[in-house]
């Protein structure tokens, strides 16, 4: 398998919408999908490759791109979707002495107002004296309304609100595939790594959904 690690910064407020519709509050994902970094690598290399090379790289399976997780402020390490199990006793301040009970093996007593941690993300390396082992991303809420194009004012019953990911938030997903150790292969995952690098992606919806802005990170790949 060969593996290669990418940092994505957000170069301005970026929307990745939980869902397709175009009507009421546009909640946006804590993360950026792979699927993202996908479909603009396919869209830049699909007319360059055969139909054979095309399946290989972006149907078959044997190239993955991970979703890219967020990376911890202080430390700048890698962090996970918290798990489901983990409690804490609501209590307690929030810290580096906060107890944490992993309920696949030990609750709380009864007495003990418990409450669940969601809504983070775990570093399992981190700076115990600062605690930043929890990497919570605070969407910023925008409103918007939609605009006459005959008058010029805002039309009626047309406003809508959407959360978006902050500017400057560090990302890390994987590109990992299964070739053969063969010249072809290893040069079409060339293709993809040196199409994430220095190719003009548009793989993220800018803040202002103006298709001329829509280059919206700068990826770095952590390998060279």
């Amino acid at each position: 398998m060969q593996i290669q690690q990418f940092k994505v910064t957000l170069l301005e407020d970026v929307v990745t919408r939980k869902r397709a519709a175009n009507e009421g509050g546009h909640e946006s994902l804590d993360y950026l999908p792979g699927i993202t970094f996908l479909g603009a690598v396919a869209a830049h290399l699909y007319p360059q490759l055969s139909d054979s090379d095309a399946y290989t790289l972006f149907h078959s399976g044997k190239v993955r791109f991970g979703d890219a997780l967020p990376l911890s402020k202080l430390g700048g390490q890698l962090s996970y979707p918290m798990p489901f199990c983990w409690y804490r006793k609501k209590r307690d301040k929030w810290g580096p002495q906060m107890e944490l009970r992993n309920y696949q093996h030990r609750e709380y007593p009864k007495r003990i107002q418990e409450e669940q941690i969601r809504g983070n993300y775990l570093s399992f390396q981190y700076d115990s004296k600062n605690d930043d082992r929890f990497t919570k991303i605070v969407p910023k809420l925008r409103m918007k309304t939609a605009i006459n194009p005959n008058t010029g004012t805002a039309k009626n019953e047309q406003l809508f609100g959407y959360t978006s990911l902050p500017m400057g938030q560090e990302f890390v997903f994987n590109l990992e595939a299964d070739f053969a150790d063969d010249d072809r292969s290893q040069y079409l995952f060339e293709q993809v790594v040196d199409t994430l690098q220095h190719a003009d992606l548009k793989w993220v919806q800018s803040l202002y959904y103006d298709k001329d802005r829509n280059i919206s990170g700068k990826l770095e790949n952590l390998a060279k």
